[in-house]
């Protein structure tokens, strides 16, 4: 049968990719247990940290507490936070926190200059800050998360770091969404860690101001609502700057699931419109691939082979599930394992819907409209 035999191929192929995947895992973990040697001790390092915000009032006191408690030993820290045209309360809260912190400002986009991305750049332009360290306002971290950014940075000699990302999940529906991220973090630092970067995610990295003035910043993509962390790290990439990922508990940053299934669907169709704009076009292949195997599994299934169809789809299961059980070791999340049952069921129609809607569909994110755009 052509479309058996079809699917099986297309099952094969995922699972070689998934083994790839635990490959680089593997060797970032056992290089990631030997302790980041310092190259000069007494180095002084100077980051900015920006941080977009647009109505995140709920969220900003945990972040200003969170930020509060960062260890600075050796470290010349500058906290700019960018009002992109919030309606709530969120400007207030960050005014009266800049008045007893002499290292921290305030800047604000305009109408016709907003976005993340419009946000960022005035935050880059206005410092003279040796490092950018980007993440988002409803995120929180451990005090030691900029210095084992830093250790790592020095001793790995990198340009660009890349660091864990950690979903908050208190119910069933955000312990689906905290597995899909883990397994998606997981993903990108493999890859960085094989020399083949795909993926790092905007609420926990670092890069050098040099090389983001370099590659002109967002100029590319400035349109597109999304990308202000793959996308860059693409083009940082094309210009031959070492990227790095910090495999260090005390570098994990926290971060909000969504709560609503709409709010979660806007933000997949966020992440999937800027899939044309890769430059390397081996990733949307692999992305594309994913997806007609997962098509194929239920088109067999819609042929009445459905003995076939769940073989098959078991092939998917048991790899990704051999592959999460040590990355879950690292995250804290072994015991939301126990959820990758039903992650597997809610996934297949979700990935089907999500992957044909992102290249079309317009979305709702942050109280605006976007709509995807391709290359």
């Amino acid at each position: 049968m052509v479309l058996g035999v079809t699917t099986a191929i297309f099952a094969f192929g995922y699972a070689i990719l998934v083994l790839f995947f635990a490959k680089g895992w593997r060797k970032l973990t056992k290089r990631s247990e030997l302790a980041p040697v310092s190259n000069n001790k007494d180095a002084v390092h100077s980051l900015a940290l920006l941080i977009p915000f647009r109505n995140e009032s709920k969220h900003l006191p945990f972040l200003i507490d969170s930020i509060d408690q960062l260890i600075l030993t050796g470290i010349d820290l500058e906290v700019i936070w960018i009002n992109d045209q919030s309606e709530d309360s969120s400007e207030l809260l960050i005014e009266n926190a800049i008045k007893v912190r002499k290292s921290w400002k305030l800047l604000r986009t305009t109408p016709d200059f907003e976005g993340k991305k419009a946000a960022l750049t005035l935050g880059v332009l206005s410092t003279v800050k040796e490092w950018i360290v980007c993440t988002d306002a409803d995120c929180s971290m451990n005090p030691f998360w900029l210095l084992d950014m830093l250790k790592v940075a020095e001793a790995e000699n990198a340009d660009v770091v890349s660091g864990p990302v950690l979903l908050k999940a208190f119910n069933w529906f955000e312990r689906l969404q905290s597995l899909e991220f883990m397994s998606l973090n997981a993903i990108g630092a493999s890859c960085i860690e094989l020399r083949n970067p795909v993926i790092v995610n905007g609420a926990n990295w670092m890069y050098k101001r040099e090389a983001w003035l370099k590659v002109d910043g967002f100029k590319a993509h400035q349109q597109l609502a999304s990308g202000d962390d793959d996308l860059l790290m693409h083009q940082f990439l094309s210009k031959g700057y070492k990227i790095s990922f910090c495999l260090k508990k005390g570098a994990i940053v926290e971060t909000q699931a969504c709560k609503t299934f709409q709010e979660l669907l806007n933000q997949r169709l966020r992440w999937i419109s800027k899939s044309g704009r890769y430059s390397r076009k081996d990733i949307t292949l692999i992305l594309a691939s994913v997806w007609i195997y997962l098509a194929l599994v239920v088109c067999l299934a819609m042929a009445g082979h459905w003995l076939i169809a769940l073989v098959l789809w078991l092939v998917k299961w048991t790899v990704d599930g051999w592959f999460l059980r040590s990355v879950s070791e690292f995250y804290g999340l072994r015991n939301s394992l126990k959820w990758l049952s039903l992650v597997q069921v809610f996934y297949l129609p979700y990935v089907l819907v999500v992957g044909l809607l992102g290249n079309f569909s317009f979305y709702q994110w942050k109280g605006r409209r976007h709509r995807p755009m391709k290359a």
